[in-house]
């Protein structure tokens, strides 16, 4: 149990690889975090920096989201501020899609605790997931309430009573990853509109991810697909719905609390995908124990290897790229850090913790000072 009372399965992740299974991206994809490294500044903030920037799992968007945007911006672009504020950071911390799979109650009793409801993130082995529910309970005659982002059919009540299941992964990783499935999902070459700025460069090269990164601080990453706004002219502002898969995973956490009466939080995370085919049946059996009667028997089912995009095989290179930028460590993965500073304070539960070179901006005076202010320690 962490500290904001969300139930891990900690014996998962120290179970050895006894069957074939599947990773979804901590493992081998060359962004994982070296846990052997130890920061002692890092660990002498970190908590009281957890502290403010997402107190009891509320992450304290308007304190600190455009701070934290501005941090990465003058990364990249040294002593410059914004010439105006972004649309797309109202976005990127808060978005939120709807809980998409619905394991309905087996009572007649209209309180929901023995209903199950996954939260869905995307990039987040969501397709697995939601794909694994629907065929189970296929087989069992019994139909799943699914909710499409855009017409959300899971009432607060619901959500107020239901056990809320979520899983996780490291927040770096699973931004180039995003990423790469967005290069992959743009339209064919001559009908892009060229707003953004990356798209005018080669694909599958460190320049084309580093202006991206670029391009959505700036708020111009929208380009192919964005809307037009009332005066027919296309808007550039962020909005394009391809950016939602490198939105911060802390956006789910906004939406739980702003459409359940009760603001909850997840009943239970599982905080890594490897060996997620092996192990997260089991895990929403034993993270719901009300709806035992409802769930019964489907940790006794394998999770079908499936779901993955079509991006996953890195048709363009654009992931190989953004890896590579990553790499470097310089200053487009130091903004990366930033980024995603809410997410490895309100996640705190990673296995592999937070990368080697954010815990060196986090510890930092300047980090320090701008999310402690004046009770920031020297």
């Amino acid at each position: 149990v962490t500290e904001s009372g969300i139930k891990l399965s900690i014996d998962m992740l120290q179970k050895g690889n006894t069957t074939a299974s599947m990773s979804f991206g901590q493992e081998g994809d060359g962004v994982a975090t070296d846990v052997d490294e130890f920061n002692p500044s890092f660990s002498r903030a970190w908590p009281d920096l957890k502290a403010q920037l997402c107190p009891k799992m509320d992450p304290s968007i308007d304190e600190y989201g455009e701070k934290l945007f501005q941090l990465a911006y003058q990364e990249i672009k040294p002593k410059k501020n914004y010439e105006s504020r972004p649309l797309v950071l109202d976005r990127f911390f808060s978005f939120g899609d709807a809980p998409t799979t619905l394991v309905p109650p087996g009572s007649s009793e209209n309180n929901f605790t023995d209903a199950v409801v996954y939260l869905s993130t995307w990039k987040c082995a969501n397709n697995q997931i939601r794909g694994f529910f629907n065929g189970y309970f296929a087989q069992q005659n019994r139909s799943l309430a699914v909710s499409h982002p855009q017409y959300p059919n899971i009432s607060s009540e619901v959500l107020d009573g239901a056990c809320i299941v979520m899983a996780i992964r490291d927040p770096i990783t699973r931004f180039l990853s995003g990423y790469n499935e967005l290069e992959c999902r743009l339209p064919p070459e001559e009908t892009l509109d060229k707003l953004a700025r990356h798209q005018n460069l080669p694909q599958g090269t460190k320049q084309r991810f580093e202006q991206f990164l670029l391009d959505l601080l700036e708020g111009v990453a929208s380009g192919a697909g964005a809307p037009l706004n009332k005066t027919g002219v296309r808007e550039s502002d962020g909005h394009w719905s391809q950016l939602n898969h490198v939105y911060n995973m802390v956006g789910q956490l906004v939406m739980l609390r702003a459409r359940s009466s009760k603001e909850r939080l997840p009943d239970a995370i599982m905080p890594t995908l490897r060996d997620l085919n092996r192990d997260f049946p089991s895990f929403v059996v034993s993270s719901c124990p009300n709806a035992a009667p409802v769930i019964q028997g489907i940790d006794g089912e394998a999770m079908p290897i499936a779901g993955q995009h079509g991006s996953s095989s890195d048709p363009k290179g654009a992931y190989g790229a953004a890896k590579e930028v990553w790499a470097d460590q310089g200053a487009s993965a130091r903004a990366l850090c930033y980024l995603h500073a809410f997410d490895y304070s309100c996640f705190d539960m990673l296995p592999d913790g937070v990368p080697e070179l954010c815990q060196e901006i986090y510890a930092s005076e300047e980090f320090r000072s701008a999310i402690l202010g004046s009770n920031a320690e020297t």
